[in-house]
């Protein structure tokens, strides 16, 4: 329960509350279960006790509240816009039709919180922990995630490899920040299409080798077969070893693609092993089936040990098959993570394309000017010209002032 005393400090107003805090700092406040229904707590608020309290349609705006006990706490329809609730804990808390615009939720626990239709434009989820949650119909225009951001098993939202999409709003929170200088990744699709070139080519040289065995199983020459085998297993186990390194490093500069020009150009990169295959469940199985077909190829190798073709193996080479099936083991857990949608948000193209618009129009116009202005210099037959044929820079001086004196052009360039 909360405390009495505290509640009725806090009920006597923001300055009340504020100096209190002051002559106070080692006391942290408790107002758990307490009823602050549309109350106002833009104050000094960090790490109080806010568990089970009544928050519906309460005013926080950019109040201080880091490292809050909101758990299990009714927000709903309260406005949090520009608040600091980094570190907060807000497991289990109703959030419903809440403004967290421009807020800061860096580092908050929103485990299994009921967020529908809260707003979240613009506003700070790096680290954050959505595990549970339930984000149906929210809007994530301009919302900042990172790598540390957990949001795997949302509910109402769609997860992607680079954010997580609403389908009602059509909108997405990206991973939108500049990576640690020393990581090597970045919002590239160029290099994520380069890694994945050289992952398939490379994995097309294995799939050669493999395939080069099983012929020579149809047209039973086991002997040539055990001394190719065992010359192209190590092979093949080098050749996969270096596409899981490319295939993993693609995935992880994927996270960082904020565009819709990248998504399309890295979505549409035409290998089984890193293409999307879709949210229908006859998608998904084809794309289930070709993927292990395709990972699983050096099967062949094991097949003809297991048919006793290769007795007296040395421990050496069984050492390498294990080895060959923990790699295509690691390579299809790698094309399980591709199976996510490329993301982007429709607003945040929408002015893209808008500006690109505006800035095609300022160029037009001041091309149009330069034109004029260059063509005013050209010498001009008994006009605009001295006696030489020179032209005369008054002119040129006088449409360059006139140019100047021309109101600017508002928007974006």
């Amino acid at each position: 329960m909360a405390n009495a005393e505290h509640v009725m400090v806090f009920k006597q107003g923001v300055e009340a509350w504020n100096n209190w805090r002051k002559e106070n700092p080692e006391i942290k406040p408790d107002l758990s279960e307490a009823d602050l229904a549309q109350a106002q707590l833009t104050a000094d608020f960090i790490g109080p006790d806010l568990y089970r309290a009544d928050l519906r349609s309460a005013d926080l705006r950019g109040a201080d509240l880091r490292k809050a006990n909101f758990r299990r706490a009714d927000l709903s329809g309260a406005n949090l816009s520009e608040a600091n609730l980094s570190e907060a804990d807000m497991r289990g808390a109703k959030l419903n039709l809440t403004n967290l615009s421009l807020t800061n939720l860096s580092w908050t626990n929103f485990r299994r919180a009921k967020l529908n239709e809260a707003n979240f434009i613009g506003a700070d989820l790096r680290g954050a922990d959505l595990r549970g949650a339930y984000l149906t119909g929210v809007f994530l225009s301009g919302a900042a995630i990172d790598e540390n951001t957990r949001y795997n098993q949302i509910k109402g939202s769609q997860p992607g490899l680079n954010g997580f999409w609403c389908r009602e709003t059509d909108s997405a929170a990206l991973v939108t920040h500049t990576p640690p200088g020393n990581s090597m990744r970045g919002s590239n699709p160029d290099a994520v299409i380069a890694c994945l070139k050289q992952a398939r080519s490379l994995h097309t040289c294995s799939i050669t080798l493999a395939g080069l065995a099983f012929l020579m199983t149809v047209f039973r020459l086991p002997d040539i077969l055990g001394k190719f085998a065992l010359f192209a297993m190590p092979i093949s186990l080098g050749l996969l070893g270096l596409v899981g390194l490319y295939l993993g490093d693609a995935l992880r500069n994927v996270g960082y693609l904020c565009d819709r020009d990248a998504a399309v150009k890295v979505g549409s990169f035409p290998w089984v092993l890193s293409k999307y295959g879709g949210s229908s469940i006859a998608r998904m199985l084809i794309s289930l089936a070709a993927r292990l077909v395709i990972a699983f190829h050096p099967g062949v190798y094991w097949f003809y040990w297991l048919q006793g073709n290769w007795q007296g193996l040395t421990t050496v080479y069984q050492v390498l098959l294990f080895s060959l099936l923990i790699c295509c083991a690691w390579i299809f857990f790698l094309s399980q993570l591709f199976q996510k949608p490329i993301l982007f948000d429709t607003r945040t193209e929408n002015n893209r394309v808008d500006d690109l618009n505006q800035l095609s129009e300022d160029i037009k116009h001041h091309s149009k000017i330069v034109a004029e202005l260059v063509s005013s210099l050209q010498p001009k037959q008994n006009k605009g010209s001295g006696e030489n044929g020179e032209p005369q820079p008054e002119m040129g001086l006088q449409l360059a002032k006139s140019v100047a004196r021309q109101p600017q052009r508002r928007g974006k360039t």
